[in-house]
């Protein structure tokens, strides 16, 4: 990760990035036109090397709250307590990539929580008993699509790389993928897989996907990926991993695949 421990303030402004050291005799390739690459700019790549060929994706996830988590928090909204309930205290920006998606309009019973990106609405989604249906929060097919900076595609049983660095952030951040796991160590053998782990500013993970993308069944669809301290997921910090089969605007990472 690159930080300027110089001024704590310029990173909280976005002075960071991260340099991706690749295998030994790789090649760069746009993710999406598959068009060789002279470097590897960028969030989303396909690196094919030697030692084998993988879909790349970039995450820098990062938050300028420092509240939230601390020792002593409010109760509940109206509880005469004082401050909101744990999940509602997180100020400030929290992003991946700069960008961020906050769940409070999908989440608010008052708001519309069925606006497509065609403009309709029939109103807000209830569950059977009358109250906000949260378990549609994440759907696409009823809010439609995140900022497209916050998805990341690949195909479904394609090897993938997820580079993840905290980049400046206040706190830590847990990083998860569902459906998936990753090995602690990627190079060790037997390592301790994981479905998540936190992270403090300026540490890294390689998540190496477990069975490829999709799980064991290479199944197509949406995981969501996000912060697992659900504070900072609900303030905007999560994304969609978005596996697809059959046609797609990607390029394959196989070059088998490209010379048919």
């Amino acid at each position: 990760m690159f930080l300027n421990q110089g001024s704590e303030a310029s990173q909280l402004h976005g002075a960071y990035g991260m340099l991706v050291v690749e295998p030994s005799g790789a090649a760069y390739f746009d993710s999406k036109t598959g068009g060789s690459m002279a470097s590897g700019t960028g969030t989303r790549l396909i690196i094919r090397a030697p030692s084998g060929n993988f879909r790349e994706l970039v995450v820098m996830p990062s938050t300028t709250d420092s509240q939230f988590g601390r020792s002593l928090i409010g109760g509940p909204k109206n509880s005469g307590e004082g401050g909101d309930a744990y999940e509602d205290d997180v100020i400030g920006f929290s992003s991946i990539n700069y960008h961020n998606e906050p769940l409070a309009p999908r989440l608010d019973p008052e708001g519309d929580l069925t606006a497509t990106p065609g403009g309709v609405s029939t109103g807000p989604i209830l569950d059977p008993t009358g109250t906000a249906d949260h378990s549609v929060a994440f759907s696409s097919t009823v809010h439609g699509d995140p900022d497209p900076a916050l998805i990341f595609s690949t195909f479904a049983g394609d090897a993938v790389r997820f580079r993840v660095g905290v980049a400046a952030s206040q706190a830590f951040d847990v990083i998860n993928v569902s459906g998936h796991e990753f090995p602690w160590e990627p190079f060790l053998t037997g390592s301790q897989l994981l479905t998540g782990r936190s992270l403090a500013a300026a540490e890294t993970q390689e998540v190496k996907l477990v069975n490829n993308a999709g799980g064991v069944l290479h199944t197509a669809g949406d995981y969501l990926m996000q912060n697992g301290r659900q504070g900072y997921a609900r303030s905007g910090e999560w994304a969609l991993f978005r596996v697809v089969s059959g046609t797609s605007t990607l390029a394959p990472t196989n070059l088998a695949q490209v010379n048919g």
